[in-house]
Order: structure tokens, then sequence, then C-alpha cells
């Protein structure tokens, strides 16, 4: 498997830890913050490879999330996060991070996403649309 295959199928994999745990809040479960950061944060860290294979980031970390629903299948959220180069990871920056995410009608899968976060004034919007 090539780098860019691995950072595929991370993505994949955790899409679908995301796409349980918001069916879930948005068919009336309980949302456990902490549970969703850290899901965020593998998500981000392996989905913003993808905006510069040259110069790699990560997230080390998402926090001060609010999260509020979107009709019967959307969320919006907003925090804070921690993004650095892969190259460097004494090097971190502490970033504004907003975003939605919409799954499919049956709650199913991501059906499409947008983040957008501005990493020491490179502005990153990560999406998925279908």
């Amino acid at each position: 498997m090539d780098n860019l295959e691995k950072i595929n199928s991370s993505i994949e994999k955790m899409e679908g830890r995301l796409t349980s745990q918001i069916g879930d809040y948005l068919s009336g479960g309980q949302l456990s913050l902490s549970e969703l950061c850290s899901n965020l944060e593998w998500f981000l860290t392996w989905r913003i490879k993808l905006e510069d294979l040259e110069n790699t980031m990560w997230c080390d970390g998402v926090f001060e999330l609010k999260v509020s629903q979107l009709g019967r299948s959307s969320i919006n959220l907003g925090g804070r996060a921690y993004f650095g180069p892969e190259s460097d990871v004494t090097i971190i920056h502490k970033c504004n991070l907003e975003g939605s995410i919409t799954l499919s009608s049956k709650l199913d899968f991501i059906e499409s996403y947008n983040f957008k976060t501005n990493v020491n004034g490179k502005v990153f919007e990560i999406a998925k649309r279908t």
C-alpha cells in the first residue's frame, strides 16, 4: 500500500467512526464531546495531509468544541484545534476550527463535510461534497 492509499484508507476509517457517533446523536442519543474531539483529531490528522502532500500537516487535538444540530442529518461544529507541520512536531499552532458534517438521509455515511481553519496564515478548507 502506498502512502496515498494509506491516507485514504485512514480517512475512510475515521469517516466511519464519525458517521456512527454523529448518526447516534442525530437519532436522539447522547453525544460524548471528548470522543467526538478525539475522532475529529484523528480524522483531521489524516485529511489535512491531502491538502499539501509536500508539506504535510497534522492535528494534535481538538478542544472547546461546540456542536449544534442542523435539520435531521447535519451538524455544525466550532472550536479550536492544534495543527503543525509533520517535519517539526515541536511547532504547534492553536487555530480556530469551523465546520459542518452532513450524513445521508439514512444516517449511514457522510454525504459531505466542510472544515475551515487558518494555520499560521495559511487557510485550509477541507471539504468533501457529493
